[in-house]
Order: C-alpha cells, then sequence, then structure tokens
C-alpha cells in the first residue's frame, strides 16, 4: 500500500489510460497529483537511473557561491510552497550526487549543493520507505497432498539471505523476542552526498546472521534511498 505521509487526505481520483490522477490536500495546501503505472521508466531524460521518489519535479538553480564551491537550491520553488516538515525530500543530480534535505533545510528554506549546478537540471522528489516483511520460515514437506509447512519441532536459524538485481542500498532487519534488534545495510557503494551514476547497480546475495528460533523473529527490509530495489530470492540455514 502507499503511504501519502503525515496530515494527508485524499479528495479523490481516478484513472486516465496508465496514469493515476489524484486530488491530494497537504495541510492548507491542495495538489492535484499522478502516478503513472508503467515498469522501470524514467520520468524525466535527466535521471542517471530510474529515481525512486515521490512527486519529482525539476528545477534549475542558479545560485552559485564561488567562496563556498556551493550550489543554492531554493526549496520553495519545487511545489510553489515551502517543504512540510513532517515529509523526508531528496535531490538527485543528472550526475548521479544524492542529497537528503535536512529538517534545518526547509526551515531556513534552501539547501546547499557542493560544486557548481547553475543551469542545470536536477530532480526534487519526497522520499519514500521501501518495506516489507518475510513470512515466518519452516521446513517445508513433499507429499501426496503438495507442499506444506512443518510446524511442529524446534527450527533455530542461522543465516538468512537475499538474492538481489541491479538494486542499490537496502536495509535488512532482524526483531528477536527477548533480543535487541540489528539492522545490516547492503551498502553497494557509498550513497549519501557520492556521485552514484557511474557506479554500476549491483547485483549478489546479502546474508545477515538470525541465531534464534523461526517464531521468534521478524525479518524485514527496507529502502529509504532512490535507487532500485529488486529481491529476486531468498534463503536460510539453521538446525531442525
Amino acid at each position: 500500500h502507499w503511504d501519502f505521509g503525515v496530515d494527508v487526505k485524499i479528495l479523490g481520483g481516478g484513472f486516465i489510460d496508465s496514469t493515476l490522477y489524484l486530488m491530494i490536500q497537504r495541510g492548507q495546501e491542495v495538489y492535484l497529483e499522478q502516478l503513472t503505472f508503467t515498469y522501470n521508466t524514467k520520468d524525466f531524460s535527466i535521471e542517471p537511473y530510474r529515481v525512486y521518489m515521490d512527486r519529482k519535479v525539476t528545477l534549475t538553480p542558479t545560485i552559485y557561491s564561488d567562496f563556498t564551491a556551493t550550489t543554492q537550491v531554493n526549496l520553495s520553488e519545487p511545489y510553489g510552497t515551502s517543504l512540510t516538515l513532517n515529509d523526508t525530500y531528496g535531490i538527485v543530480t543528472a550526475d548521479g550526487l544524492f542529497v537528503e534535505i535536512t529538517e534545518a533545510d526547509k526551515q531556513r528554506g534552501y539547501t546547499l549543493l557542493n560544486g557548481d549546478y547553475r543551469n542545470k537540471a536536477i530532480i526534487v522528489g519526497q522520499l519514500l520507505n521501501f518495506k516489507g516483511t518475510f513470512s515466518t520460515i519452516y521446513v517445508k514437506q513433499i507429499d501426496e497432498r503438495g507442499t506444506h509447512a512443518i510446524t511442529q519441532g524446534r527450527l533455530q536459524l542461522r543465516n538468512f539471505w537475499v538474492n538481489y538485481e541491479d538494486s542499490g542500498v537496502f536495509d535488512i532487519t532482524v526483531v528477536s523476542e527477548g533480543k535487541p534488534t540489528y539492522s545490516y545495510t547492503m551498502t553497494g557503494k557509498a550513497l549519501n552526498t557520492t556521485k552514484i551514476n557511474n557506479l554500476a547497480l549491483e547485483s549478489g546475495v546479502f546474508k545477515v546472521p538470525v541465531h534464534t528460533l523461526n517464531t521468534n523473529c521478524t525479518i524485514t527490509f527496507s529502502s529509504p534511498y532512490p535507487t532500485p530495489l529488486s529481491l529476486i530470492g531468498a534463503g536460510w540455514d539453521g538446525m531442525f
């Protein structure tokens, strides 16, 4: 499901072809927004990869400081009003720079990009947290009735892993009863304030330790970043 953020009300909507148009009230402002249901299609030609942000718009900064070597981005330009304080926004440039806009940036009305981005289009959007929970792990048995889970007995999990393809940064979190919560990040390459368009999205296997009973833990994946995330498989090892 989609979570459109805090203090957001859907006033109405409807489809035209493959595009869903929504009338959305955000605080005291009302916007007409759209969701295009297409596969792996860039919304803007300047995107270094398919940028996964909501409310994406482009703007062109014009203020640059030779003294600090930074470009100023006016945060009232993207939507014609101040950015909402309870939501998270980010910037992606055509050369792959990603910067998360801080609460201090929103309060002062601008943010700064390292480098000269005068007269260069950049992408501004609302960051979304892509999150999912894996089902409880059981040993499976195949018989004449088909495949079913063995719920009797004790399954002690040791490790859990996911197979990913053409993906950026994501987290795997293990929540166990009576134990601290652990979160593991598949960094791939450093993302924050680094240029990533020349660094190919990665494919591989990401393994994390679990070390608890299968019924005593919850394993989730999440990514608050604008890079793609494609999980194509998962596995585990343990003692039964």
